[in-house]
Formats: C-alpha cells, sequence, structure tokens
C-alpha cells in the first residue's frame, strides 16, 4: 500500500476514535451539570417489567452496616439510587444516546466516590479515553506525505565487520607476532603517527620492560598482568614519574593501537604537587657570574631572560634569530607548537658581531663532538651538557637550592609576574596551552608591597 494511503487511513481512524471521545466527554459534562430527577416508584416498576435483567448500580461499599442495598434482596429508599442505565430501545432523557449505556449518579444524600464514566458496547465494559493526533499535518488539514529522495525512510544498515581487527596495528586476537616483530611494528607506528623520538624511546622501553618482566608474548597480555606489573615498579620506588609514563605507554600501544584494553578502568598515577624551585634575582645573577665559559654564560642567560626549555634554547639557529625586530622563534617547541620570543637587549650587539661570520643553518651553540662530515656545526650542543654547566654553576655560586635548568625558567615566570607583566601574556611566552598551568606562579610569587 502506498505510504501516503496508509497515513490517510490512520488519520481517518484517529479522527473518529477522537469524535466519539469528545462527543461522550460532552455527555457526561451535561449530566454532570444538570442531573436528572431521581425516578418514581411508577418509573422503576416499569422499567423493571421493560427490562426484567437490567442490572441497577452497585451501592458503595463503605456504606454503614444498618444500610439497605440492593444487593442482598432488600429495599432501597426513596431519592438513594439515580436512574438506572437504559439500554438500545428504551427512553431517551437528557440527551443520553441510545445503544450506550451511562451510569448513573448518585443522591445528593449519599456518601462515595466520584462517578466513573463508562461506555457498554456488546455486554463489555471499557472505558474511553481521549487520545491525541499521532499524525502531523499541513494547513490544509491534510497528513504529511513520506519523504522521498534523501529524505525517504530506508532500512537500518547494520554492520557486522569487526572493527577492532581492521583498524587496530597490530591484531594481536588473531596474530601471534614475537616481541621483536611486536616492537618494530609499534615503533613504525609512532613513527607514522609523527611522535617524537624523546616520546618513542620511553615508549619502547616500557613495552619491553613489560614483555620481559612478564615472560608472556604480546598476545597473552592481559589486564592483571599489567596491574602486577605497575605493582612491582611501585614497590622498587622507581618514582611516581616512570610509573605513569610506563602506564600512558602500555595504554597507547596494548589500547590504542591494538585494541585490547588491558588498560581498561586503570587511571594513570596521580602527579606530585610539588612547588617549582626559583631563584632570587640575586642568585640568578651569582649564577651568571660563576658561569665558567662564555657559551655557559650565554646559555643560562638566555634561558633566563627569555623563558625557553633546554632542548627549545640548545636547537636555536642563528636564521631564526631577528636581529631587526628583536625576536627569537622557537620552531617545533614541544607539542609541535612555533612561538616567538623576545631577543634581549643585552645579547644584542654580541649576535649581530657574530651572526654575519656564521652560517643561516648553524646551530647557535653547537655540538663539541664532530660529526662524520667533519663539522661540530652540523649538530646542536647535548641538552645533557646543559644541565652539566647548570650544575657546576650552581656548585659555584654556593646556592643551596636544588635548581635545574628548567628553574630558570621558573624564575623567569615568576620575576615577570611580580613586576607587573599580564599572565595572558607570560602563558603565551612559555607556550603553554591552559592557563592553569602558567597560574602556578601566581601562588608562589612574591607579594607586592604596599
Amino acid at each position: 500500500m502506498d505510504p501516503n494511503d496508509l497515513f490517510s487511513e490512520a488519520a481517518r481512524l484517529t479522527r473518529n476514535k477522537i469524535a466519539a471521545a469528545v462527543h461522550e466527554r460532552g455527555l457526561v459534562r451535561r449530566l454532570k451539570k444538570d442531573p436528572p430527577a431521581p425516578p418514581t416508584r411508577r418509573e422503576r416498576s416499569e422499567t423493571q417489567k421493560v427490562f426484567p435483567r437490567a442490572k441497577t448500580l452497585r451501592r458503595d461499599e463503605n456504606r454503614e452496616p444498618g444500610s439497605r442495598g440492593s444487593g442482598d434482596g432488600s429495599q432501597t429508599p426513596r431519592g438513594d439510587l439515580g436512574p438506572t442505565g437504559r439500554e438500545a430501545g428504551g427512553r431517551v432523557s437528557d440527551g443520553r444516546v441510545a445503544g450506550t449505556r451511562v451510569s448513573g449518579t448518585r443522591g445528593a444524600g449519599e456518601r462515595g466516590g466520584d462517578r466513573v464514566d463508562r461506555a457498554e458496547e456488546d455486554g463489555v465494559t471499557e472505558t474511553r479515553e481521549r487520545v491525541a493526533d499521532p499524525v502531523h499535518r499541513y494547513r490544509d488539514e491534510t497528513a504529511y506525505r513520506a519523504a522521498i529522495g534523501r529524505e525517504a525512510p530506508r532500512d537500518q544498515i547494520i554492520d557486522t565487520r569487526d572493527f577492532r581487527s581492521e583498524m587496530a596495528v597490530v591484531d594481536l586476537r588473531s596474530q601471534r607476532p614475537s616481541c621483536s616483530e611486536f616492537i618494530a611494528l609499534v615503533r613504525r607506528e609512532l613513527l607514522i603517527r609523527n611522535y617524537k623520538k624523546n616520546t618513542i624511546k620511553p615508549y619502547l622501553s616500557a613495552v619491553t620492560s613489560l614483555l620481559r618482566w612478564s615472560g608472556r608474548l604480546p598476545h597473552e597480555m592481559d589486564r592483571e598482568m599489567v596491574r602486577e606489573y605497575l605493582l612491582y615498579l611501585v614497590e622498587s620506588d622507581k618514582g611516581a614519574a616512570r610509573v605513569r609514563v610506563h602506564s600512558t605507554a602500555i595504554r597507547t600501544v596494548f589500547d590504542k593501537f591494538c585494541f585490547l584494553d588491558v588498560t581498561l578502568g586503570l587511571e594513570t598515577p596521580r602527579r606530585d604537587k610539588k612547588q617549582p624551585v626559583v631563584l632570587s634575582k640575586e642568585e640568578v645573577q651569582r649564577l651568571l657570574e660563576a658561569a665558567v665559559s662564555i657559551r655557559d654564560k650565554l646559555m643560562l642567560g638566555l634561558m633566563y631572560a627569555t623563558g625557553m626549555r633546554v632542548s627549545e634554547v640548545v636547537r636555536v639557529r642563528w636564521r631564526e634569530i631577528d636581529l631587526d625586530r628583536n625576536t627569537i622563534s622557537i620552531v617545533q617547541g614541544k607539542g609541535n607548537v612555533d612561538r616567538q620570543v623576545m631577543l634581549p637587549a643585552t645579547y644584542r650587539a654580541m649576535f649581530a658581531a657574530v651572526k654575519g661570520q656564521l652560517g643561516g643553518d648553524a646551530y647557535l651553540f653547537p655540538s663539541e663532538s664532530v660529526s662524520r662530515g667533519g663539522s661540530s656545526s652540523s649538530r646542536y650542543l647535548s641538552p645533557r651538557t646543559v644541565q652539566r654547566a647548570m650544575k657546576k654553576a650552581v656548585a659555584i655560586a654556593g646556592i643551596m637550592k636544588d635548581a635545574t635548568p628548567h628553574s630558570l625558567r621558573h624564575s623567569f615566570a615568576t620575576h615577570s609576574f611580580e613586576d607587573g607583566c599580564d599572565i595572558r601574556r607570560i602563558q603565551k611566552v612559555l607556550g603553554h596551552v591552559r592557563l592553569e598551568t602558567t597560574t602556578i606562579y601566581v601562588h608562589i610569587a612574591k607579594p607586592a608591597e604596599p
């Protein structure tokens, strides 16, 4: 059958049902508003003669024991019983429709519940309820036509394919790779997804350590084994940071790449909330004076003046220093994000004198070792060398704090906020994605003097 015909037929049946319900509801309202007078003894006797099987209304169940009812054969007092129902062919009064039996109303002196509206058809009593029209209509009252074209109703498409097997980097449900093959596949996927080398190395180390400790193949890994391994790291006092790295690596490799859900329900260990080490301005000055070489003075001073990370300051090239605009461009810093920092005026004259002598691709701080090509300027200085230079300068300056190269970044942000710099500006210079990371310096900053 045409969908339009189905809609029209449903609308017609619904309209008829609603019209019958509205008609009966109006009839009931009229009976409530103007109830008919109680029948006399003569009318009741005539009704019994015409309809010998007509049933009288049931009396209230809560009637007092001394009252007489019609159920035990006793007579009913006058005025207690309302008008009895009349079937088809009976007397029609007060707007009642023949063919429908409507229950009578209670007398004025009778106690009981509210009257229930019922209709009796073919000996079966049913309660009519008002039903809303479920069919949407146009302005001309015609039913909505079925949609066609792109919006036409279609059968539901159920995809029975196993997406885990198709999307997994290594389908460990059907494949049985060895540990070396599995590590090679994971390394390839990390490189394809553009993970940094500093991330790939600890991830592969964590997965290798898990497989070696458990003595199982990759497809035999389960949740209980992962939890036991993390417990082993905690009990071995490996540190919360290392446990957090191993947990993240296992989740990335086995859950995101292989869809094994071995870390489902396992939360990342909480990070220790420690305040950063901040050096005072006097301590920073003593630190720079204690640096053993001009290169170390330049490195440490540039980190404090710009707020750069260790991994960013060793990768700065001469071409990224703009002397006209007094800026230093940081290319692909943490999170693969580019940003700019201000060039300190103290170093501008020195950079202007040296920049013309070196090539644009050369690093500002080249490596100490000579590369295979015979040049040291093609490789940048190791961050470990910067850490050793910082540790030596701290010892010479007599600073008792546990300061690291990252402490210079904390000192830059704290001193900038104390000098009145806006927190949003500090966030942009530091390269923080979330403002909550930068607001830590608000709590450790020295309160302004009145």
